[in-house]
């Protein structure tokens, strides 16, 4: 029985004791509440004028030579055996980007077939879609 007297003791002078914390707390508080400027409220801003709006400018129609037009009187002018060379290597070119094209594809495959397990990535991948916090 005497046990529980010096337990009761001990929990009333830490609740007490806490109290008086918390009340000097609130009293410093206060104190530097009253120290900070006051916040004044914000006041409606002044109504502003409209802006004026300018009119439109006139649209001007221009007449524009397409490629098509462009190529079309230039390749009048110019000699056949100008314009074999120019397709002959217009050719060449479009073989060249097929071939880089089919030459990439088949880069991806490889990878693709050659890839291998990454523990780290798994890790990273696994965390983000079992995340503690959602």
């Amino acid at each position: 029985m005497e046990n529980y007297w010096v337990i009761i003791f001990f929990v009333i002078a830490f609740v007490i004791n806490v109290s008086r914390n918390y009340q000097k707390e609130q009293e410093k508080a206060k104190r530097r509440m009253s120290q900070q400027r006051p916040v004044r409220p914000k006041s409606s801003p002044l109504p502003q004028s409209q802006p004026e709006l300018k009119p439109a400018p006139p649209i001007v129609e221009k007449s524009v030579y397409t490629k098509l037009e462009k190529t079309a009187l230039i390749e009048e002018s110019m000699p056949e055996e100008v314009l074999a060379l120019k397709r002959s290597r217009e050719l060449k070119e479009k073989e060249k980007a097929i071939k880089l094209h089919k030459a990439q594809q088949a880069q991806k495959e490889t990878v693709e077939k050659e890839k291998i397990f990454d523990l780290r990535t798994a890790i990273i991948q696994s965390a983000i879609l079992e995340r503690p916090y959602q």
